[in-house]
């Protein structure tokens, strides 16, 4: 009706139909205030405020030597009309507080402003804690030129100033880590010299434990509890041997517990039940340790029914050895597993329930079952990890999927297994660009549900990109083209490599796949550079573009192909 309306309506009559539009917004703002404040409801920094508003405190954990700056901070400001006052700091004892007068007038120029900003200078302050509170007054300017308000918003922040950090030193400080651990502020790093310390370390606060030589530097649990229990954010432990933990249930050598954004790292843990276990942690970085002699390796767990699970953690450059699972990725999401060693583990990766984790160029040799198992995972990325010699049993797999769906298993190496690939009840699973090798069977997929529709999964990019290279695969290559009928040969064979009825390689590599033989000869040379520098710049739609030139998988071909050929010349 609107629209209608300022069709036949002169320019005067428009002007004050949009006067009266915004007056009833205006309205239904100060009822809204109104009835907010009737029932005694003061909202702090909500969708109920009229600009979004924050506190902001600098630097974000003051020290006694730091100039502590408070910024009073409106977002979204959409008008130049807006009026804002701030009002002067006033400080009782540890309570600062300000008052701040926005006033909106009944006119308003939509001209967007974005950010209002006033910084109050707090200075130096003295080790202690203290409140910052705003009372922000909004006005609102009615039709007649009057004013309602102040309607009255509180926003309040608190923040500690502590003394600066400090190396406290263990045994010259105190004679135990814990102890050491017990003085520390947030932020203070415990230094550790070497020697063998039987004690279980709990660290409930953002330090960091520093081993003088993680050969000699020892946390021994004396197969008590956990060696080291960390719940606080932002923990380091770096340098130590850590071992014995009890070997009950997830009792572990480093138990990450509600515990997020902390590292261990450049540390050996030995003979524990969980070498590193991650309770409903998440950010955390497990990085450049030898893992070796538990039952898990590193492990995923929740150990509360009301679980957040653990994600977005990072496991990376790990020699993991001789557990009974080296990585367990149970119920947890968005991990990066990645440049892991993991040798003679019963199982060298295991998980139930993962959801789009990405195993990526990981060493998987000498694992007696499995060297990756996989069973109710979906949306998970398996790409440029070597799986070896995983053939103690008649079932060991080099990977098994088991009721799994939707992942993607690319630029992987099987060799010398068992059974190289077997997928049980698993489908719509994309397997492409892998290496089969030598493995005594080279893949089987099984389905056990009698009468219902049979599982597929998806085992090549469709040409020119290529499927897989099979060791076993008898064709020739003396065609090319979709449907290998046409004159020359490409490096794919032209027949395909036949796994069941439901599932086949419709382009079999003939040379083992490598990152950057953009040609299929089985050598990475300046003929594919020149294949990639003929493409450059193309996007699938468009003249010249070359799907093998597109070594990142990204449709778009830019200088980054060029650079990954590069770096693999001569491999």
């Amino acid at each position: 009706m609107l629209f209608l309306r300022l069709n036949y309506v002169g320019l005067g009559e428009r002007i004050e139909l949009f006067r009266k539009t915004v007056s009833g917004i205006m309205l239904t703002l100060l009822v809204i205030s109104m009835v907010t404040l009737a029932f005694n409801v003061q909202p702090v920094a909500s969708e109920e405020n009229p600009l979004a508003f924050e506190v902001e405190i600098k630097p974000e954990y003051p020290t006694i030597d730091d100039e502590v700056n408070v910024t009073a901070i409106f977002f979204d400001v959409p008008s130049i009309s807006y009026g804002f006052e701030f009002g002067p700091l006033i400080q009782v004892d540890n309570e600062f507080s300000v008052n701040i007068s926005v006033t909106i007038p009944y006119i308003l120029p939509w001209i967007y402003v974005g950010e209002v900003a006033h910084t109050y200078p707090l200075g130096k302050l003295p080790e202690d804690s203290y409140s910052f509170s705003a009372t922000v007054s909004y006005w609102y300017q009615q039709e007649n030129g009057s004013w309602l308000g102040p309607f009255d918003y509180l926003y309040d922040r608190s923040f500690t100033v502590s003394a600066p950090p400090t190396t406290i030193i263990v045994p010259d400080d105190y004679s135990t880590i814990q102890e050491a651990v017990n003085a520390a502020n947030p932020g203070d790093t415990v230094f550790v010299k070497s020697g063998t310390y039987c004690e279980n370390v709990v660290v409930n606060k953002t330090v960091s434990i520093i081993g003088e030589d993680k050969e000699n530097t020892i946390i021994d649990g004396q197969e008590n509890g956990d060696v080291i229990l960390i719940n606080a954010n932002g923990v380091c432990i770096k340098g130590f041997t850590i071992r014995n933990s009890s070997l009950a249930y997830y009792h572990s050598g480093v138990l990450f517990s509600f515990s997020n954004f902390s590292v261990i790292s450049d540390s050996i843990i030995i003979d524990c039940n969980n070498g590193v276990c991650i309770n409903s942690a998440n950010g955390n970085n497990i990085e450049f340790n030898l893992i070796c002699n538990n039952n898990w390796g590193i492990s995923f767990c929740s150990l509360l029914e009301e679980k957040p699970l653990p994600s977005n953690n990072t496991l990376i450059h790990n020699d993991i050895a001789n557990n009974s699972i080296g990585i367990c990725l149970d119920d947890t999401s968005g991990n990066v597993i990645v440049y892991n060693n993991l040798e003679n583990n019963y199982q060298g990766i295991s998980s139930e329930g993962g959801l789009n984790n990405s195993l990526t160029d990981n060493n998987i040799t000498d694992s007696q079952e499995y060297g990756i198992w996989l069973i109710h995972c979906d949306g998970n990325t398996l790409m440029g990890n070597i799986i070896r010699n995983s053939s103690y049993y008649l079932h060991s797999s080099g990977i098994y999927l088991v009721e799994s769906f939707n992942n993607t298993l690319t630029r992987n190496s099987f060799r010398d297994n068992r059974f190289g690939l077997l997928l049980y009840d698993s489908g719509n699973n994309t397997i492409q660009h892998n290496n089969f090798i030598n493995n005594t069977l080279q893949t089987r997929f099984y389905q056990s549900w009698p009468g219902t529709p049979p599982l597929t999964n998806t085992l090549d990019n469709g040409y020119p990109s290529g499927g897989n290279y099979w060791s076993d695969y008898t064709g020739v290559d003396l065609y090319c083209g979709p449907y290998q009928n046409e004159t020359g040969s490409d490096g794919i064979g032209d027949t395909p490599y036949v796994i069941d009825v439901n599932n086949s390689d419709r382009y079999p590599l003939m040379h083992p796949w490598k990152l950057g033989d953009v040609n299929y000869d089985g050598e990475v040379n300046v003929l594919d550079l020149i294949v990639v520098a003929t493409a450059l710049g193309t996007l699938p739609s468009e003249t010249g573009w070359n799907h093998r030139a597109d070594v990142k998988e990204d449709n778009e071909i830019n200088v980054l192909d060029l650079i990954l050929v590069a770096v693999h010349l001569g491999t």
